[in-house]
């Protein structure tokens, strides 16, 4: 008997270049308009990100498990799923699976630097206060996880 997939390919491309490239039992991004899962064979899909919070799941069939989840912080950009490969082209993200505290104490520093910055209109600052905001929820996902 033929053994049914239930895996898809999932692509992060931000500005610094593929953060993310792997198979994937399920996918929840932060589409503009609210969070959007995807499995493998969803209908074939194209929408635009917002700020958020991209949560992958990978699976060790072999092993009989979830492994941990990966998170990935996505600021705006688009998500393409067809034929079961997911590509997100995102204006920025960041990913901090796999970096020491000393990293991702840099990542932060920089997020801060960023919030900082002199002649930041009322919108702009919004916008980075609500990036500091999801960079600290994605620090607190990854401790957890």
């Amino acid at each position: 008997m033929e053994e049914v997939s239930t895996k898809f390919e999932c692509t992060v491309i931000a500005p610094s270049g593929k953060i993310l490239d792997c198979p994937a039992s399920s996918v929840v991004i932060p589409a503009h308009d609210g969070q959007r899962g995807i499995l493998c064979n969803h209908i074939p899909m194209f929408c635009a990100i917002g700020l958020g919070i991209m949560e992958v799941r990978k699976e060790a069939p072999e092993l009989k498990e979830i492994l941990k989840p990966i998170y990935v912080m996505i600021d705006g950009g688009f998500a393409l799923f067809a034929a079961n490969l997911l590509k997100v082209v995102a204006y920025d993200a960041v990913i901090i699976d796999g970096l020491s505290g000393e990293q991702i104490e840099h990542i932060r520093q920089k997020e801060q630097k960023r919030l900082t910055r002199k002649n930041l209109t009322k919108a702009e600052h919004d916008k980075e206060l609500a990036r500091a905001g999801v960079l600290e929820k994605l620090i607190e996902l990854h401790k957890t996880a």
